[in-house]
Formats: structure tokens, C-alpha cells, sequence
């Protein structure tokens, strides 16, 4: 009667189990960072718009706040219409978040770690870092903007939105398009658009 396995037998084996581990644990790795990269952008998307939400409440609708000029220190009003509505750890001004912008922005670091960085334009731009200083600090990858249309005008959605979702009416393929080649802030309005989900199509590898 044949007891136990043969060295041999337990090679293969050994063998076939790594072959099979290298082929889904890669897999796998990547659909959990898909899906953590969801689950912190639209976490921090809500803690957002709860945060302007609240703030309307006491300071009236956002198109009558007192926006500083484009180009100016925002930092005083970031702590009078934001910071008071959020659960915070700091805030400071920085360019090491967001190296596209290439300036210095106000930035809020929220008790969960991401960080909130602040322009202000033709819209009040929140960029959102899900995990903070870690790189890449790239839009698409780690970082993803919304957007506060300071005049409310045309088709620009009322509150925060991501860019790409104030055409009529939002085309899929186009916001693919340019969250792949042309401009990586469109990968939010994707996201969010496909259910808030990263699917097989999604043009950058997170």
C-alpha cells in the first residue's frame, strides 16, 4: 500500500500551486486597490459636499461667499466657508501635493488622512489626495478634482461635481477619452459616472 507523496509528486504540486498564485494574486492585488481608491475618493467626495452643505446653513448660499481674487492667499477663506465643517488634523500652505498646479495651494489635511488642496479660479478647485503625501500625486492615480462653480451659470452643475459632468448630455466614451490622454481630472467624473467603480477600461493602472 502506497504511503504518502514522492518528492517528486510534492514538487509538482509545489509547481502548479506557484504557476496558479502567480497568475491571480496579481489580479487580486489590483481589484483592492481599485476598490480601495473608491471606496477613500468617495468617502472623501461626501465628507466634502456635507462640509459645503453645512457651511451654506450659516453662510448662505456659496455664490454670495466673499471668494478672494484669483492669484491671492485663500487661507482665510478656507478657514472662514470650510475648515470649520470638517474633522481636521491641519491645515497649511503647500506645493508637495499637487506638483501639476505648480504653486502653492492651501491645504487641509483631514483626521482620515487625505489632504484637500484649494485653488481658486474660474471655479474653486478641491483637489483630493486619498492617501496624502504617498505618491504618485498624480490626477488619475491618487488624486482626483472637483469642482465649485463660483457664478453657478450655464451647465455647470449646482454644488461640488466633477469636471466632465457639466456637458449635456454626459458622454461615457468622451469622458474616457480624456481621463486617458488629455486631461487625467476627467477620471473622477468616470468613476463616478460608472457607479463609483473602477472598471477594466479605466486607463490607468492604480
Amino acid at each position: 500500500m502506497k504511503k504518502g507523496f514522492t518528492l517528486a509528486e510534492i514538487l509538482i504540486t509545489l509547481g502548479i500551486i506557484g504557476i496558479i498564485a502567480s497568475m491571480t494574486i496579481p489580479s487580486l492585488i489590483a481589484n483592492y486597490r481599485k476598490k480601495l481608491t473608491v471606496t477613500r475618493l468617495k468617502a472623501s467626495y461626501s465628507i466634502l459636499s456635507q462640509a459645503i452643505m453645512l457651511s451654506i446653513t450659516e453662510n448662505n448660499e456659496y455664490t454670495d461667499w466673499d471668494f478672494p481674487p484669483y492669484g491671492s492667499d485663500i487661507k482665510d477663506w478656507v478657514n472662514k466657508y470650510i475648515a470649520p465643517y470638517l474633522e481636521y488634523t491641519e491645515i497649511g500652505i503647500s506645493a508637495d501635493y499637487t506638483p501639476e498646479y505648480n504653486e502653492r495651494l492651501t491645504y487641509i489635511k483631514l483626521k482620515n488622512g487625505t489632504i484637500i488642496c484649494l485653488h481658486i479660479g474660474t471655479y474653486v478647485d478641491f483637489i483630493i489626495d486619498i492617501n496624502g503625501i504617498q505618491g504618485p500625486n498624480k490626477q488619475g492615480y491618487d488624486q482626483f478634482t472637483t469642482y465649485l462653480n463660483i457664478n453657478n451659470t450655464g451647465n455647470t452643475p449646482k454644488y461640488l461635481f466633477f469636471a466632465g459632468l457639466n456637458t449635456t448630455p454626459v458622454n461615457r466614451t468622451n469622458l474616457l477619452d480624456l481621463c486617458a490622454t488629455t486631461t487625467p481630472k476627467y477620471c473622477g467624473a468616470l468613476i463616478q459616472y460608472d457607479n463609483w467603480e473602477i472598471k477594466k477600461d479605466y486607463p490607468h493602472r492604480i
